[in-house]
């Protein structure tokens, strides 16, 4: 996938670049896992690292702060596209029990012994793998702004 590096908002090109990675790492699973783990030190690479790096700068940070923050971002989106890719190699029918369990045996725990899963349970059946994957984007994405905010004064 394309990004432009020139349009919107730091925020949007880093949300872009995520679902970009997402979406490469989905189709490719075992690709993704290669690839994850790895610095390839190619010029796509360095390409991307430039669009991150800028972005970071963009919302505000200093340049220690940017440089940390980009391997976090980086790997934070890399483990999470992978992971997410991962389970396109599991059997289909186990992953789907996998997620049934949520509505079956967590649900089942004694609330005397588990009270705080047990306030839960019943809404983590609801979650779904597309719905955390935005939600770490966006609280790293949040932590990224507070962070600026905080160095700005």
């Amino acid at each position: 996938a394309s990004i432009n590096p020139l349009t919107g908002t730091w925020r949007e090109r880093l949300l872009r670049i995520a679902d970009a990675t997402r979406y490469v790492f989905m189709a490719h699973p075992r690709l993704a896992l290669l690839v994850a783990t790895r610095t390839m030190r190619r010029p796509a690479e360095f390409q991307s690292a430039e669009i991150v790096i800028a972005a970071l700068l963009e919302a505000g940070l200093d340049t220690r702060s940017a440089a940390s923050l980009y391997r976090v971002v980086v790997d934070t989106m890399l483990a999470w596209a992978a992971f997410e890719a991962a389970t396109r190699t599991i059997d289909a029918a186990l992953m789907e029990r996998d997620h049934q369990s949520y509505a079956r045996e967590w649900v089942m725990l004694p609330p005397a012994e588990f009270p705080a899963i047990n306030a839960v349970a019943p809404l983590l059946a609801e979650v779904g793998r597309e719905d955390q994957f935005r939600l770490t984007i966006d609280l790293m994405l949040d932590a990224i702004e507070a962070r600026a905010a905080a160095q700005a004064g």
